[in-house]
């Protein structure tokens, strides 16, 4: 489905609660990406909260999400 940026930003504003869901054994693309978006969210006043299958590589670590919830493994899905 495609679909426009208007649109997608219609969507975005008209919402309020975003769970930004990652895949397991999460890469630098994949969770900085994620951690982006929430970052963004939440500048417009919006709830994000990233949800990973697994544990968040510790190389990974480094990526700066103050501010954002991110919950691994069995948390992020109960």
């Amino acid at each position: 489905m495609k679909i426009s940026f208007r649109d997608a930003a219609e969507f975005l504003v008209t919402h309020d609660n975003y769970i930004i869901l990652i895949h397991d054994r999460a890469d630098g693309d994949c969770f900085g990406t994620a951690t982006g978006l929430a970052s963004a969210l939440k500048i417009i006043g919006k709830n994000a909260v990233i949800a990973s299958p697994g544990k968040i590589p510790e190389r990974l670590k480094f990526i700066n999400t103050s501010g954002v919830a991110v919950l691994e493994g069995k948390e992020a899905f109960e």
